[in-house]
This record gives C-alpha cells, sequence and structure tokens, in this order.
C-alpha cells in the first residue's frame, strides 16, 4: 500500500486534488451519500437557489455504471497524463512556437 500511496504524494499538486476528486465525487453519489441529482450542473438551481457546489462537483461528478465503468478510466488515465504533462511542463509541443500559432489561430477564429 505505500507504493500507491508514494505515487499520489508524486503527483503533482493540482493534479493530484483533481484525481482524487475525480474518484470521490462520483464514489460518493455512486454509494448513494449524497444523491447524484445534487451532483449535476443546474443551471436554475445554481441561480435562483444559490447551490453555488453545483459547478464544483459538476466537474468532478461522471456518472459510474456498468456501461460507463471502462470510460471512467480511460477518462481518468487521460486526466492524469495530460494535466501532470502541462503542470511540469513537460510537454513541449505546447510551447512550441507551431503549437502556439494552433492555438492563436483557434481562438481567434
Amino acid at each position: 500500500m505505500s507504493d500507491l500511496g508514494d505515487w499520489f504524494r508524486s503527483i503533482p499538486l493540482i493534479t493530484r486534488y483533481w484525481f482524487a476528486g475525480s474518484i470521490a465525487v462520483p464514489l460518493i453519489g455512486k454509494l448513494g451519500l449524497v444523491s447524484p441529482v445534487y451532483l449535476f450542473l443546474w443551471p436554475d438551481a445554481f441561480i435562483n437557489r444559490f447551490q453555488i457546489w453545483r459547478p464544483i462537483t459538476a466537474t468532478f461528478f461522471f456518472p459510474v455504471g456498468p456501461g460507463t465503468g471502462f470510460l471512467y478510466l480511460v477518462n481518468l488515465y487521460f486526466l492524469y497524463q495530460y494535466s501532470s504533462r502541462l503542470e511540469t511542463g513537460k510537454d513541449s509541443y505546447l510551447y512550441s512556437s507551431v503549437g502556439y500559432f494552433e492555438l492563436r489561430e483557434i481562438l481567434y477564429k
């Protein structure tokens, strides 16, 4: 179990909290501790009833079920891979001139 703890502590800070939230929030909804209805983003509930947690929980929530388990694991993998690369600066493509040019073209069209 120490290896798992060491691996988790080695994840960059933002990625670690995002990854942990992406596991904890769907687990809370799946176990029934909180109804999944309260984890979705409903603009009416957010604006009119002042349920300010909805944008945060909607960011982390994924409806895990029998048909979506593999998709959930793939999403966690990509979250870990790309977020940790961006946070540590190991993804040199984003800092290259071609990456900057393509990003600029996407944003300013």
